[in-house]
């Protein structure tokens, strides 16, 4: 047999070079895209698209082609049955009289043989079984060589169907056999007595599988079960008898005293005991016993569940596999026995509505106001190149300092970083870049070799350490190893697991996955819907005309109601992402009215405004466009929401007031904080300009791409520079918000700049400009 694991040498991941590839393209593949799969004796797949074929034949060990035998009729005719009855009683070859010394062993005459039509053909016994009712054709069930000692059985192409070795009509009830020749042997006997009410059958399919309802209606009246003394037969005729209810009943074969065992109907004819003794046992026959399935499910869901949070995934398939063989089940049923079971004890109650409505419903808890909610799973999606792995780790920094991300206010927590889909040496330098030296330790952890396989040694971790926010790059290498493809609905079952793992320890998972040539989520759409939130980033279209560092980040499907789409701007300097607002200004460049209103709340931190005040602040605004937007922010945890009351002569009216939502810290726009780097900002987190200069990378196909390992961090502004305002929020900030700065003069470190529509220009500080072209 080929194991493919003696010609090619896999890693410890069991992955390798394939040969196929390496034979196509003249040289080694960058990519070692053939891996072994999990649970199976070297089975392999080369996910470049190679077949088996070219594995091996790139190997030099080809396939060798084995010619199918031609196939063998599926019916007989009588003709034909006859030509083998021939064979089997006038035959003098060593087969022929072998055969017939065997038969007269079991009881068997010549007139049996031929009343049977029992036959010899190829060194095997024929068994005629009728495939019609008028019996002019029939299946050939063959005992293969069994004067050698040989147990083997050959039935290609016969159905499990009921096998009447003797029918007189009208019959009132039915001795059922286990096997053949017990059927045979019992249905001459009753033939022989002239006992006329009494049917004999078998089943062609053994003891262990009952035929179709249909097969089993052929059964005449009470059917009495003379199955083998040994536990498959005790076992088999107990499955029947259930399938019969309530007409069957289970007879034990007449025996000595201690019968060996396996003892059958024809041990018991051919050892003394008669007919009469069978009529006996016939009527001390009794019903099955009571079906003990209901515990013997319960104990086997149980153990499955033990099985399934074995945290080693090759243990757990070993455990699973050698479980099944103890039961009628594959693993894989069980598995899904198990899930189904499961979905089974969730319980239904529902609750009237105005009951529901009157429930205390606990206020959502935001790890990124207005982004990220805990308990949920958010999948971010772009094409390769455009920044959603540095869009993570900014993410992740804002979440470890606590700090607010662009304005937005996060909550502190631990980070777990699980990136399986980028070299190590490209994590490290961006991590650098992006300053996580000041975060300090046990706050970000990263993790190079998970699968969604290992879900049980995640939740190990995640229970002990209880990150808040768990950050995965990407699906698709954390699925490397997956029998399953993309395409496949079963997929996304690691979304799931994920889902159940961020609603049990209140945390957030953020997956990182690719997009398809459509520009949509890659794989199955089960990947999109198995996951609370959907983020798409990409770069702008022709129309839009953004700058190259800018992004669009639409939030597709929210269920926390967080839709929308902004504009987000990579600073090369730090990695850090700049959010410039919702897309949607007007003609006069004017942003919509929820970013306005959020800025404004970031000028006036800690102050509290009612809806009606507010429309002098926001001309051509209504007192109901303004709450409404308030109110949106208020529910993604970005603004703070108090209802007063208003006391006056003419009686008390309630109102509603809002402010800028902090945390516990309170920390100030201008709270700073100070590094090893320098002094960064703990709102804007914008670093001051340090004094390192790198070399500019090769040029890229793609200009605006970001999947490049080196970037210049620093740029000389001169007179003449077109630059944007990266300093702290303020008035300056809410003048220069969005627009190109042309730089006039420059002197001590302050820039004299201009803007499209201002009378007149304004000096800021260079440190506060980055330039972008």
């Amino acid at each position: 047999m080929f194991d493919v694991r003696k010609y090619v040498d896999f890693d410890r991941n069991g992955r390798a070079y394939c040969p196929s590839c390496q034979v196509k393209k003249r040289r080694r593949p960058s990519q070692k895209s053939l891996a072994l799969i999990p649970g199976t004796e070297g089975a392999y797949k080369c996910h470049a698209g190679c077949t088996p074929e070219e594995i091996r034949a790139a190997l030099g060990q080809s396939k060798m082609f084995v010619p199918q035998k031609s196939q063998d009729p599926q019916t007989y005719s009588l003709q034909q049955v006859q030509k083998y009855t021939g064979w089997l009683l006038n035959g003098q070859g060593v087969d022929a009289k072998e055969a017939r010394s065997w038969l007269q062993k079991k009881g068997f005459t010549d007139e049996m043989i031929q009343h049977y039509h029992l036959g010899l053909k190829g060194g095997s016994l024929v068994i005629p079984i009728p495939a019609d009712e008028e019996e002019t054709t029939f299946h050939q069930k063959l005992r293969v060589c069994p004067w050698s000692g040989n147990k083997s059985w050959s039935q290609s192409g016969i159905p499990a169907m009921v096998f009447f070795t003797y029918n007189p009509h009208p019959s009132v009830r039915t001795f059922l056999c286990e096997g053949e020749w017990d059927a045979m042997l019992l249905g001459w006997k009753l033939r022989e007595a002239g006992i006329l009410d009494t049917a004999v059958a078998t089943f062609t399919c053994g003891c262990n599988v009952v035929p179709k309802s249909e097969q089993l209606d052929r059964l005449t009246g009470e059917v009495c079960i003379f199955y083998d003394r040994d536990d498959p037969g005790k076992k088999g005729a107990e499955k029947v008898a259930r399938a019969l209810q309530p007409r069957a009943r289970i007879a034990q074969v007449p025996a000595p005293a201690d019968p060996p065992p396996g003892w059958d109907l024809s041990d018991s004819l051919n050892g003394g005991f008669t007919v009469t003794d069978i009529l006996k046992a016939a009527e001390q026959a009794i019903q099955p016993p009571p079906s003990s399935g209901s515990q013997e499910y319960l104990t086997a869901m149980e153990e499955v569940e033990r099985i399934l949070s074995i945290e080693d995934p090759g243990a757990r398939l070993w455990e699973l596999a050698n479980f099944s063989k103890e039961t009628p089940f594959t693993h894989q049923l069980l598995q899904k026995i198990f899930t189904e079971r499961q979905h089974t004890l969730q319980t239904f109650t529902p609750m009237d509505v105005q009951d529901a409505m009157g429930q205390a419903i606990p206020e959502r808890q935001w790890l990124i106001s207005s982004h990220i909610s805990f308990g949920t799973v958010v999948l971010l999606y772009a094409d390769g190149g455009v920044g959603k792995s540095l869009l993570a780790y900014d993410l992740t920094k804002a979440v470890a300092l606590g700090s607010p991300w662009n304005g937005f206010p996060v909550k502190p927590a631990r980070v777990l970083i699980i990136q399986t889909d980028e070299p190590e040496i490209d994590t490290c330098e961006r991590l650098r870049i992006a300053l996580f030296e000041e975060i300090g330790r046990e706050k970000v952890f990263i993790e190079r070799n998970w699968q969604f396989s290992q879900v049980q040694k995640l939740k190990k971790w995640v229970a002990h350490y209880r990150p808040g926010l768990i950050v995965i790059d990407s699906l698709t290498s954390c699925n490397r190893f997956s029998e399953f493809e993309e395409k496949d609905m079963t997929y996304a079952l690691g979304l799931l697991d994920m889902g159940q793992l961020a609603s049990e320890f209140n945390c957030s998972v953020l997956i990182l996955h690719h997009e398809n040539k459509l520009g949509g989520v890659r794989g199955s759409t089960a990947i999109r819907n198995s996951v609370s939130e959907v983020w798409h980033l990409r770069k702008g279209e022709p129309k839009e005309n953004l700058p190259l560092m800018q992004r669009v980040l639409h939030i597709e499907k929210s269920r926390s109601g967080c839709n929308s789409t902004s504009i987000i701007e990579l600073d090369p300097e730090d990695n850090s992402w700049i959010h410039h607002g919702e897309m949607g200004a007007d003609e006069n460049g004017a942003q919509p009215l929820s970013t306005r209103l959020l800025r404004y709340f970031n000028d006036h931190r800690g102050t509290w405004f009612e809806p009606e005040e507010l429309t002098q602040e926001f001309a051509n605004t209504s007192r109901d466009q303004i709450r409404k937007a308030l109110e949106r922010w208020r529910r993604q945890g970005v603004l703070l929401g108090e209802e007063r009351i208003r006391r006056r002569e003419t009686g008390a009216t309630r109102y509603k007031v809002y402010a800028l939502a902090h945390l516990s810290e309170k920390v100030s726009s201008e709270a700073q904080s100070q590094s090893q780097k320098g002094i960064r900002s703990l709102d804007t987190l914008i670093v001051q300009e340090r004094l390192v200069q790198r070399a500019k990378p090769a040029p890229s196909k793609d200009p605006g791409s970001l999947d490049t390992r080196y970037r210049e961090v620093t740029q000389r502004i001169m007179v003449g520079d077109i630059c944007r305002y990266r300093g702290p929020e303020g008035t300056m900030n809410v003048t220069c918000w969005g627009r190109d700065l042309k730089v006039l003069s420059i002197n001590d470190q302050v820039a004299t700049v201009t803007a499209e529509k201002w009378i007149h220009p304004h000096e800021i500080e260079l440190r506060h400009l980055r330039r972008v072209q």
